[in-house]
């Protein structure tokens, strides 16, 4: 099933780019390292509004990404990011069928990296989602250390991940 992206302003998508489904899901470099072979071959593309090849979350939450999918990015702007653990408290109710998904994340440290079109990655430093809202909003390249800013144009491919597992992946579009 598409889910059709959200809009740039307001709340994040209900559904997963990653999926598309419904989610109502060592220090930091300039450079990220290049992954396991599954997270490293991940692209959003702009088509379709989902990237590929889908992968399983390590963690198993209905994580929720937001990225400015509906319009392009002007070169040299600041693009926001987030991801959210949608389905935990204080979120929504505990209606799920399966409890581990209305569970808050596990403390861990999550970084998102974002490909650029030629495959040249950068990735944010250390992040933890907020233990009251279970989401975390960044800003690329601000939340970067060492990242140029968006230029070539292009689709952007944003990748998060908790160590090396894979949790949910997203995109942008560069203007042209």
């Amino acid at each position: 099933m598409t889910v059709p992206p959200p809009p740039t302003t307001g709340p994040p998508s209900t559904g997963s780019p990653t999926t598309g489904q419904p989610t109502t899901t060592r220090q930091p470099t300039t450079t990220a390292p290049r992954e396991t072979a599954g997270i490293a071959g991940l692209r959003w593309h702009h088509e379709t509004g989902r990237c590929t090849p889908f992968l399983r979350p390590v963690i198993n939450r209905t994580w929720q990404t937001s990225a400015p999918r509906l319009q392009t990015v002007t070169p040299g702007d600041p693009v926001p990011l987030l991801l959210r653990n949608k389905q935990a408290p204080p979120n929504v109710p505990d209606s799920s069928p399966d409890p581990e998904l209305s569970m808050p994340a596990p403390d861990v440290v999550i970084f998102a990296t974002v490909v650029f079109p030629d495959g040249g990655r950068h990735r944010s430093r250390p992040l933890r989602l907020d233990r009251g809202s279970q989401q975390v909003s960044i800003t690329y390249p601000r939340d970067f250390p060492g990242a140029p800013p968006i230029g070539a144009p292009g689709d952007y491919t944003v990748v998060w991940t908790a160590g090396n597992g894979f949790l949910a992946c997203d995109g942008f579009r560069a203007a042209r």
